[in-house]
């Protein structure tokens, strides 16, 4: 399901356990810029999506899949989009790793 920007930024901010004014500060704009994103207020422009993507050290495709809902986190890890595929879940449970596609169908399954 779709979700804005703001709310995918906010989750990666606290999971690499930085705080919006570092991330403001990494793309050169104001905090409260920041802060209007991440609270749901404004969305980032598209040439930020890129500097907000390497601050957070992830791949920008990555951050608009899983706003666009095409990418969901369960249990922590990063989602990755590539190869023409865009996955719908990856998990990571008690060291098993599950990648799933759209369709449901199971593209990786590594377990402990």
């Amino acid at each position: 399901m779709p979700q804005h920007i703001g709310y995918v930024i906010k989750r990666y901010l606290d999971a690499k356990g930085m705080q919006q004014n570092e991330l403001a500060e990494c793309i050169g704009v104001r905090q409260e810029t920041v802060s209007r994103w991440v609270h749901a207020i404004g969305k980032p422009r598209p040439f930020n999506l890129q500097k907000i993507a390497k601050c957070l050290k992830m791949d920008v495709d990555t951050l608009v899949a899983e706003a666009e809902g095409h990418v969901k986190i369960s249990g922590g890890g990063s989602p990755q989009v590539g190869g023409g595929v865009v996955f719908q879940t990856f998990t990571i449970d008690s060291g098993a790793i599950t990648v799933r596609a759209k369709d449901g169908k199971l593209i990786v399954g590594i377990a402990n």
